[in-house]
């Protein structure tokens, strides 16, 4: 399971205070809290694809394709429609601006599954949209590449372009949450010492912190763990959460030893000695605790544990890995318009599943980011790389 702990291990190191990145705050789960995303979701499609699907090219496509949204589909009421079985209900769906608004699901009864049906339906609906923009945006490059005037070595100078001839470059929707499952970690109990190598971490004792991140099988064995008859629910969850956590930080250790870098200046070194503690504190050997996939549960054990599931194209996730809402001061150093293009090609080159462009990351870039408190536009960012 060591790629869906890395996935949230960075989850949890990105989202600390003001010096995010910084593995050596992991330490074990104190608390899980699991509620519905507390703002309104909205789909808004772009008028061009309203038209496109009226052309017989657009038809086509619809009919190639709607099936893609096979989903149920929450109405404000509580009531639950099956848009699958209705061709003419998935247009009206695909087409029509929507809202999503969570806090009608807790005046239903079986909220949790209600929610669920109203968001994976609306997952369906915005997915198959966002796969239109991006075969747009793929035309668009090709358009771009077609315009480039090309140097005498061979290569295409893109940043050359005339803008006014560039075609429209479509944004995608973001998807709506299904879920909040946020976990709060174990306080640091013993005093700082030299030998931890925590630099200037002072505030490091008082840092709690919730963070949270989106896992479906995690989330499906916290509910069946809580739900059981049997067992001690939501500890017995904490407990094999914390023993995931121990295993991958044991791999990391293995993997520094033998390259003789496993000493206090390790980014493991300190996770390592606080998760030691807690299970010295529980009394619990971690060789013969029961992992998830070994759970006497016998549905946690059958759970994909193995497989892991890409993150969705969230507001969240994108928060995540732009870093949130930053503004950066022209006179920084490594902050120019360049700059951050670089940037976004290196946060494209790390998360290819989420782009399929640079251009795709520019324009996410300018959700998040702005220059000496001006907005940037992903045509700046991608003739500034460019020049």
């Amino acid at each position: 399971m060591s790629d869906r702990v890395q996935k949230i291990v960075q989850s949890i190191v990105k989202t600390i205070g003001d010096q995010p990145d910084d593995y050596r705050r992991l330490r074990p789960i104190k608390k899980v809290i699991w509620s519905p995303p507390a703002t309104k979701w909205e789909y808004d499609p772009d008028p061009d694809f309203i038209k496109y699907l009226d052309t017989p090219e657009g038809k086509d496509w619809f009919n190639k394709n709607w099936h893609k949204m096979e989903a149920f589909m929450v109405e404000t009421d509580g009531t639950i429609i099956r848009v699958e079985t209705d061709k003419e209900q998935s247009l009206s769906a695909l087409t029509k601006k929507y809202e999503l608004d969570y806090s009608v699901f807790s005046t239903v009864n079986n909220w949790v599954s209600h929610m669920k049906a109203g968001v994976e339906g609306s997952r369906n609906i915005v997915n198959l949209y966002n796969e239109w923009v991006r075969d747009r945006n793929y035309e668009s490059g090709h358009h771009l590449v077609a315009k480039a005037p090309v140097d005498k070595g061979g290569k295409i100078t893109v940043g050359d372009v005339a803008w006014a001839d560039m075609p429209k470059h479509y944004e995608r929707i973001y998807v709506p949450l299904l879920w909040d499952l946020e976990i709060q970690l174990i306080p640091r109990t013993r005093p700082i010492e030299e030998s931890d190598n925590l630099d200037s971490l002072t505030n490091f004792t008082d840092i709690m912190g919730v963070y949270g991140f989106e896992d479906e099988v995690l989330y499906r064995a916290y509910i069946i763990l809580k739900d059981a008859s049997y067992g001690n629910g939501e500890a017995d969850f904490i407990r094999m959460f914390n023993l995931m956590l121990y295993d991958h930080i044991q791999e990391m250790r293995k993997i520094a030893e033998d390259s003789g870098a496993w000493n206090n200046e390790n980014m493991y070194w300190l996770p390592n000695q606080t998760f030691v503690e807690y299970f010295q504190k529980e009394n619990l050997d971690p060789k013969k605790a029961d992992r998830f996939e070994e759970a006497a549960n016998q549905a946690v054990k059958e759970l994909e544990w193995v497989y892991l599931e890409l993150d969705e194209y969230t507001e969240k996730s994108m928060r995540r890995i732009f870093g949130g809402h930053q503004d950066f001061t022209k006179d920084d150093e490594d902050n120019s318009l360049r700059d951050l293009g670089l940037k976004a090609q290196g946060i494209k080159d790390d998360n290819k599943y989420y782009f399929d462009s640079y251009r795709d990351a520019y324009k996410e870039a300018c959700n998040w980011w702005t220059l000496k408190g001006k907005p940037i536009t992903w045509k700046q960012l991608e003739k500034a790389v460019h020049k």
